[in-house]
């Protein structure tokens, strides 16, 4: 009777560990197709509309004037899902000589580390994107003529989607005394910086070596992804040196990917699948 009543405890327990191991498989899942569909019909529809501006400009001499401009902006829809669809997979450029070096315990450590510095880099602009976006609205572009927030837009949802993918990656594989640990280190970090920030700025410029090479270089030690370690850089930057919003992160990403030589990549894709 008693050994019954004991195995009740443990059933409960791997009933409900199995219960949300279930959830986290369903909602992975669920990232997954949100972001690998829309991409890839997002590539279909690029192809296609870059050879039919190509085709109308010069076969035709009547170029389809709202061609580019929409060119430009699925492009940046596109250019989000990959990132989205990089780090799911895990995939963005990284430096992984020291992480796979370490000991079985230090690497699932360094592991959980990246992924919170990722975590805290989208959770610092992604109200900021949102308010990037807003304020986007006011603007039309000027062929088609339908609200710039539904351009930007691309930059707030997909991190929100990153959001979801760096928490559901922390509940499977990250131990919470590891991020409790790296919580407190993160803490700590942030407190010594605002202590030091009259010396900081007493450094005048070179105050970026501090920041753009001290804090980078040891992102990119521990594995994180090198977008997320120049990210952290530079809003740890912004919060602690200056008083320019954050919303200027946003709008530098943003006029990052917006190069018009840039609509030429998916046509290169399209051209190595063909090859």
């Amino acid at each position: 009777m008693s050994s019954s009543v004991a195995e009740q405890p443990a059933d409960l327990a791997g009933s409900n560990a199995r219960g949300i191991k279930a959830f986290l498989a369903h909602a992975d899942l669920v990232l997954a197709l949100v972001t690998e569909i829309p991409a890839a019909i997002l590539i279909v529809v690029e192809t296609c509309l870059l050879c039919a501006g190509v085709v109308a400009r010069y076969v035709f001499h009547r170029p389809i004037v709202w061609s580019d401009e929409l060119a430009s902006i699925l492009f940046l829809w596109l250019a989000m899902l990959g990132a989205t669809i990089a780090l799911r997979h895990n995939s963005h450029m990284r430096l992984t000589l020291f992480v796979n070096r370490a000991t079985e315990d230090t690497r699932q450590w360094l592991k959980s580390a990246g992924t919170a510095i990722a975590g805290t880099f989208v959770a610092i602009i992604l109200v900021p994107a949102f308010e990037y976006a807003a304020d986007e609205g006011f603007i039309t572009t000027p062929a088609l003529g339908i609200p710039n927030s539904w351009r930007t837009l691309a930059i707030a949802v997909c991190l929100a989607l990153m959001m979801a993918i760096l928490l559901l990656r922390a509940m499977e594989r990250a131990r919470p005394s590891h991020l409790l640990g790296i919580a407190v280190l993160g803490i700590a970090a942030a407190g010594g910086l605002w202590l030091l920030q009259p010396l900081l700025l007493s450094m005048g410029n070179f105050n970026l070596l501090v920041f753009f090479c001290g804090i980078t270089a040891i992102c990119i030690v521990i594995g994180v992804p090198i977008a997320f370690g120049f990210g952290i850089a530079t809003v740890s930057f912004l919060a602690f040196m200056t008083t320019v919003p954050l919303t200027v992160v946003v709008s530098r990403m943003e006029e990052g990917m917006s190069h018009l030589i840039l609509l030429s990549v998916p046509l290169f894709i399209f051209l190595g699948l063909l090859i």
